[in-house]
């Protein structure tokens, strides 16, 4: 009698028979991957979340560059 493999079996019997291949890719994925991360930054300023000419940012800074605020309040409501 013969039986059909599922698609997971099929797979994971591909992954046990080339292994080091799969780990030998995997491990390069990963260095690759890695090799992006002194080039990311973090911003997490509230202008980061809203575009550059949303009304609000442009108030904010404006009112930065007149009174010299450095340290805004920023309450943002989602409907």
């Amino acid at each position: 009698m013969k039986t059909e493999h599922s698609l997971n079996e099929k797979y994971f019997a591909a992954v046990v028979k080339f292994r080091w291949p799969v780990i030998i890719l995997t491990l390069l994925v990963m260095i690759g991957s890695a090799s992006f991360l002194p080039k990311l930054t973090k911003d997490t300023t509230a202008g980061a979340f809203f575009a550059k000419d949303d009304p609000a940012i442009l108030y904010r800074d404006q009112v930065e560059t007149e009174f010299g605020l450095t340290d805004p309040i920023v309450v943002a409501i989602m409907n």
